[in-house]
Parts: C-alpha cells; sequence; structure tokens
C-alpha cells in the first residue's frame, strides 16, 4: 500500500498511460469538492503529487440520496498532471452521428464475478515509511488511502512475523524447543508499528476495512532447512505451527484488532523450490492439505475462528491449478476454505485462462490477488489514481455486468459494474496515442458524447433516463 514495492499498487511512473478517468453519473451530482493536485514533474515525463502535514489532495465523496435527473458526472485523470477532476455532461435524446465514436450501452441483465475489493499491505516497511512523516502527514496519508474523501480502501494485508518487508528476520517464539509456546510474544514491530497504523485506517473508514493474514515462515527450530536455504516444516511440528496462529489471532484480538481471513503460507513455493534469503517455508499442495485438514482448520474451529475465510495458494498464477485441484477436490478441505490468493509475479509464465478454468471448476470459490509490489512529505503516485477509479467507485459487493459496444474499432478498453445501491460504472481505457470519440447510449434513448484523449475514463450512473 505504501511500500517503496507497492503491493496491489505496483506501476511505474513512465508505464502510466494517461488515465483519462471520466466518472458518468446520470444524476443531479454532488459537486465534488476536488483538491488540486500539487504537481512535481520526474524526467519531463512522470508526474506525482507532493502531500506534506498541510495539504494533500483529496475528494468529496457522492451519496445515492444526492442523485437524480440526467446529468452525466466525469472525474478526469490525465498524463499531463490532471488528477479525479470533476465535469459534468448532459444526457440527450437526440441522434448524434459522429464519424468513428465508440459506442457503449449497459446491459446489468447479464452479471459475472463480484467485486471483494481493493486494498494494500500494512507491513513493516510501510509502518516504518508512515511514521517517518509527522503526524499530520501521517493522518493525510491514511486518509488518502481509507476515509470516504479518499481511496476507501476495503483490504489490508498483515504478516504474521518478519516478511520480505521486514527490516530483518524473526519470529514470534525464538525460544528453541518451546513445545507450549510459552514464550510467544508479539514484538514491537507489531506494537509500534503495524497494530497503531491498522486502528487509524479501521478509523478512518468507519470499520470498513478487511483484515487478513499469512505467515513468511515458522520459527527456525521448527523447520528442517538445507544448506542451500530451503526449508519446510517438520512434521513433528504440524500441530504447534496451527497453535501458533492462533496465539497470533489472540494476541491481535487483545489490541481489538480483528481478522476477516488468513492463508496458510506467504508464497510457498519459496523454500521449496526457491530462496530468496528472506523469512520463507516450503509446502506442495498434497502437504499443506495434510496440514490445513488434520491441524489448522480444526484447530481454528476449536478456538471460535471458523468464520475466518480461509484462503489457499497464496502464491503466483503457475501454480494455480495443481493447488486448487489437489486442495478443492478434497472433501474436507473444500468444506473449511473459501477462496484462492494469487500473486502476479509470474503472470507472463501462464495464462489468465487459468483463473477462468479455477472459477469454472469451483464456483463458490472467491479468488483474491493478495500481492503485486524527502523528509514530510509522500508522493501519490500516478498509479494512486489510476486505482481510485476503481476503489472509490467500485465498492465491495458490486458486480461485473456486461457492456455492449458498437464500432469499437479503436478497441478500447472497457468493464462495467453495478453496485449494491443500483448504480452503474463504467471504465474505458483508451491506450492510443490519438483522441477517440466515444457515445454512452441508455435504453430509453439517453446519449452521452465525449472525445477521450490518450488514458483512461470512469463512467458512474444512475437515476433519470437511465434509471434502472
Amino acid at each position: 500500500m505504501y511500500d517503496t514495492c507497492n503491493q496491489l499498487e505496483i506501476m511505474e511512473a513512465q508505464h502510466f498511460q494517461v488515465l483519462y478517468l471520466i466518472v458518468f453519473i446520470l444524476s443531479l451530482i454532488l459537486c465534488a469538492k476536488a483538491e488540486q493536485c500539487v504537481a512535481r514533474k520526474y524526467d519531463q515525463e512522470s508526474i506525482v503529487c507532493v502531500c506534506n502535514a498541510t495539504y494533500c489532495d483529496l475528494i468529496e465523496p457522492t451519496t445515492v440520496d444526492q442523485l437524480a435527473g440526467n446529468v452525466a458526472r466525469h472525474y478526469i485523470s490525465t498524463k499531463e498532471g490532471r488528477r479525479l477532476e470533476p465535469a459534468t455532461l448532459h444526457f440527450s435524446t437526440q441522434t448524434l452521428d459522429i464519424a468513428n465514436a465508440t459506442y457503449f450501452q449497459v446491459n446489468k441483465n447479464v452479471t459475472y464475478q463480484q467485486i471483494l475489493g481493493f486494498g494494500g499491505a500494512m507491513t513493516d516497511a510501510a509502518a516504518i515509511h508512515i511514521n517517518s512523516l509527522s503526524e499530520e502527514a501521517q493522518q493525510l496519508l491514511l486518509s488518502a488511502y481509507f476515509s470516504p474523501e479518499g481511496l476507501e480502501y476495503s483490504f489490508v494485508r498483515v504478516p504474521m512475523g518478519g516478511s520480505d518487508f521486514s527490516t530483518h528476520y524473526y519470529a514470534y517464539d525464538d525460544v528453541v524447543n518451546d513445545s507450549t509456546l510459552r514464550y510467544f510474544n508479539l514484538t514491537e514491530e507489531d506494537y509500534l508499528l503495524k497494530i497503531p497504523n491498522i486502528k487509524r485506517a479501521q478509523s478512518l473508514s468507519n470499520g470498513k476495512v478487511k483484515l487478513f493474514t499469512t505467515a513468511w515462515s515458522a520459527p527456525d527450530w521448527m523447520k528442517n532447512i538445507q544448506a542451500n536455504g530451503l526449508s519446510s516444516l517438520k512434521p513433528e511440528y504440524y500441530q504447534l505451527w496451527a497453535d501458533y496462529y492462533i496465539k497470533f489471532l489472540d494476541a491481535y484480538a487483545a489490541e481489538d484488532v480483528h481478522f476477516w481471513g488468513l492463508t496458510p503460507q506467504n508464497e510457498p513455493s519459496h523454500g521449496r523450490i526457491l530462496y530468496d534469503g528472506f523469512n520463507s517455508m516450503g509446502w506442495t499442495a498434497d502437504l499443506q492439505l495434510e496440514w490445513v485438514v488434520g491441524n489448522l482448520a480444526p484447530t481454528l474451529e476449536e478456538n471460535d475462528y471458523s468464520d475466518l475465510e480461509l484462503m489457499i495458494l497464496d502464491d503466483q498464477r503457475f501454480f494455480l491449478t495443481d493447488w486448487v485441484d489437489t486442495i478443492f477436490q478434497n472433501e474436507t478441505a473444500n468444506k473449511v476454505t473459501s477462496g484462492v490468493a494469487i500473486h502476479w509475479y509470474l503472470d507472463a509464465l501462464s495464462s489468465a485462462n487459468k483463473l477462468d478454468t479455477a472459477h469454472e471448476a469451483f464456483p463458490d470459490k472467491f479468488l483474491l490477488y493478495t500481492e503485486a509490489c524527502i523528509t514530510d512529505e509522500f508522493y501519490k503516485q500516478p498509479m494512486f489514481y489510476a486505482l481510485a477509479h476503481f476503489s472509490k467507485f467500485v465498492p465491495p459487493g458490486s458486480v461485473r455486468i456486461s457492456l455492449e459496444t458498437e464500432n469499437n474499432s479503436n478497441f478500447i478498453e472497457n468493464v462495467a459494474f453495478v453496485t449494491e445501491d443500483g448504480i452503474k460504472v463504467i471504465i474505458l481505457q483508451n491506450k492510443k496515442h490519438s483522441s477517440q470519440h466515444t457515445e454512452r447510449r441508455e435504453d430509453k434513448g439517453g446519449r452521452a458524447n465525449n472525445i477521450m484523449r490518450h488514458g483512461m475514463f470512469y463512467e458512474r450512473i444512475d437515476g433519470g433516463l437511465g434509471h434502472r
């Protein structure tokens, strides 16, 4: 979320292909009061927005009660430096034939997947960077991600112990052969870094943030460690490692921090086929199936944590088929698991069709991508605003719906959603370096035209001609 290698938000500024995000709200819109981005240029092309202890650009939220009428509301971001700037268009019943225009029309009767949400990670590194700012700047940074005037993030991933975003290798019980976990304890990374910032994020979001956790490694004394650094959990510690999870959940609950879900292991391929020099521990799908069914799931249930969403894999899409088939085809494992956690680092080595195949085989299991990675000021990179057009306007519970196109010879990428409040959301991306004409059509004849510059736009619609 805030790491140098930003989990869930990694995109270098030079790859930001202008966000021309236009939010259509077929409605009388709350005039969103967008504070202007304080732009700073890098390499003559890349622009970041600078925030400090006294100022940060925010956007005022729009509520359903404030929507009525036949206007379209745009929120625009461009390569030149505009960031979520609001504008208004009016729908018309007149036919406007524009040469080479691309036409879009929502069909809310054709639905696809439901959106779980968007978010980031509260790692040691993230919290260290947050805490390096003044109190005032910290508040503005967290507000930019979690508040109604910001991205409205709904997920936070919390490492259980040390990770590759830690300054050193550590676990919560390094006392060798502590068979009762008597010496288990959280560390200053939890008490001073992660927990305080998690609580502030939850407060800013009015409690809407869902937390999930995963461990990078068991303590060394629980593992078989090879000379090359690869490691795995010793079978005699299978139950103790499940108990370790309970100790962690209880310790955070004692601090009034409660979790929505967890995964059995971060990147189980690390420690098994790859060693990177940081906390890691290897599993095969078969071995993790044995541990989840025989130890973790029963232990969660015995300690009143059976309501947590248990996700498998938490690794590259490359491994998806093996893990899904091995674990979900087991009747017991199928009952105690909810979904699949996926990383994106090796996506180039495997087709996205693997996601479709997994969903078709196990449609009741959700797919969640869980990792992708100056004094007293912070920079909001272009990716911050790219995600804003999703996380801000596609809240959890939204369902993807059909968006029919006509004359899309310009290959404008597109997707549409309907929120739980019945608001229709359209996101388009124009990757060409020339402007493109678009027209948004409504079932009852309403039309709204616009010129898309190089980039992306977001559209949000409700009421008037387009009322459900």
